[in-house]
């Protein structure tokens, strides 16, 4: 197999965004939507590297604190409370789509943009940048990847040029073997 540096970005950047929104891609192809509304929020307050969770049911938030929502929504005459991203315009009793996967609801996000995927962007920021400096940094425009599946697995970086002379000299060498079969046959 052989690779260049933007087929080996894209290969990396695809795995870790399926592997950032796997559950945001199963909600959305098999999701279902339901009513459901913010009853309170959780409060994180971080003391001495511990993280401390309170829980909060009034319509006051505290200063200078971490923060999430909580939804509750219910299914099947069953209730089930999720923490959702921080939203800005969320007030306790304010109604929301919530979707959910099967049930009982093993997954379950906001359906908005803000519940789905505004989240995984930002954590999918930081590996990409991370593999373009990769890519960019290790490897030139004329080098590419090299990864041999035959025999012993290997593989090595090497520019196009050379790729091109191991080739033909492989392609030279199994075209003189087939000709000394079909002389032998």
């Amino acid at each position: 197999m052989l690779f260049s540096r933007f087929q080996l970005f894209s290969l990396f950047f695809g795995i870790v965004f399926i592997f950032i929104y796997k559950d945001s891609l199963l909600l959305f192809c098999f999701g279902k939507v339901t009513k459901g509304e913010y009853v309170g929020y959780e409060v994180y307050r971080f003391n001495n590297n511990h993280n401390h969770k309170y829980y909060y049911f009034k319509n006051t938030e505290p200063n200078n604190q971490y923060y999430k929502p909580k939804v509750m929504f219910t299914v099947q005459k069953k209730q089930y409370f999720f923490e959702t991203t921080s939203n800005v315009d969320y007030y306790i009793g304010k109604k929301v789509k919530v979707i959910y996967l099967d049930y009982p609801p093993k997954i379950m996000k906001e359906h908005s943009f803000m519940g789905l995927w505004f989240e995984g962007i930002l954590w999918l920021l930081v590996p990409t940048a991370i593999l373009i400096s990769l890519f960019v940094g290790l490897m030139t425009k004329e080098e590419i990847i090299y990864i041999n599946f035959k025999k012993k697995p290997y593989f090595r970086k090497m520019k196009r040029i050379e790729f091109d002379i191991i080739r033909k000299a492989e392609f030279d060498f199994e075209s003189e073997n087939s000709k000394a079969n079909e002389e032998i046959e």
